[in-house]
């Protein structure tokens, strides 16, 4: 396996084109697969930032619990 296909490979170890009902030579077809991928990320992006606002949350109830002992 040369360089090019090592890296083909990888690149697409996470790919999934089960849904994409495009033929694989068309511009639709990687533009299906770059509107998944950024809606993949977004929804990545978005549980960081619940977790981190459920984080905040609790820290600052915390220390709101702990002034009024």
């Amino acid at each position: 396996m040369n360089e090019l296909q090592e890296f083909e490979a990888w690149w697409d170890q996470d790919c999934d084109t089960s849904e994409n009902p495009y033929s694989q030579h068309s511009m639709m077809y990687w533009a299906w697969e770059a509107w998944k991928a950024g809606r993949a990320a977004e929804r990545e992006a978005c549980a960081v930032i619940a977790f981190n606002a459920y984080t905040y949350i609790e820290a600052a109830n915390a220390i709101r619990a702990r002034g009024q002992e």
